[in-house]
């Protein structure tokens, strides 16, 4: 928390009572950060799962098969499928 932070992002949160966070850093799982951040700059968020995309070279699928393969996990099922919903929405 010397850092500065803003936010803590963890599945496990247990491990952060806000007793031992300062008031202004909120602690917070993967999926619900991931969509706070969908819902605040979407476009920032495609550009940026587009980067991860085209770092891993042996990857199969689309950009949307990854989105929905977010939504069928269990790390970050909500914000795949808002993804997903947003890339397959018309422009």
């Amino acid at each position: 928390m010397a850092a500065g932070a803003t936010h803590v992002v963890t599945e496990n949160t247990k491990d952060f009572p806000a007793a031992s966070v300062p008031a202004d850093t909120q602690v917070i799982k993967v999926d619900a950060f991931l969509c706070q951040l969908l819902a605040s700059d979407a476009e920032a968020v495609f550009d940026a799962v587009q980067v991860m995309y085209d770092r891993y070279s042996r990857l199969t699928m689309t950009v949307a098969e990854l989105a929905k393969r977010f939504a069928s996990g269990e790390s970050a099922p909500h914000f795949g499928g808002r993804l997903r919903d947003a890339l397959e929405a018309p422009s």
